[in-house]
């Protein structure tokens, strides 16, 4: 679906689909064409979407030679606190380099080793 592929890719908020703008504009480049509301692509088209990232990122784990995962934490000018979790891999093949998000997700309590635990 090139709608679910267009937010995927550029990282835009699932809550695009809503926005009058966003719908006139599918809506011109092809009429026929009905948007699924936010509630509908999470339903519907999230787990699948999901599903393939997870087997495109074991499968970058099967042809590594070497994976690495970085773990970061921080606070932003708002004091929200945030974690994230990448993966590093070098390709068995070609030595290529790729990253990969795994999570990236509020986080509440203070920044120790204990709370990062859990």
């Amino acid at each position: 679906m090139i709608v679910h592929d267009l937010i995927i890719d550029l990282g835009l908020p699932l809550s695009i689909v809503d926005h009058p703008a966003f719908v006139r504009a599918m809506n011109t480049i092809d009429p026929r064409f009905t948007v699924l509301s936010r509630r509908t692509l999470c339903r519907e088209a999230l787990p699948s979407a999901l599903e393939q990232v997870m087997v495109k990122v074991k499968q970058a784990c099967d042809d590594a030679k070497f994976v690495a995962l970085t773990l970061d934490v921080w606070s932003d000018r708002r004091m929200r606190t945030f974690i994230a979790i990448t993966m590093h891999t070098i390709a068995k093949n070609d030595d290529s380099f790729q990253n990969y998000l795994l999570t990236f997700q509020p986080l509440s309590g203070p920044h120790t080793g204990e709370s990062l635990r859990r």
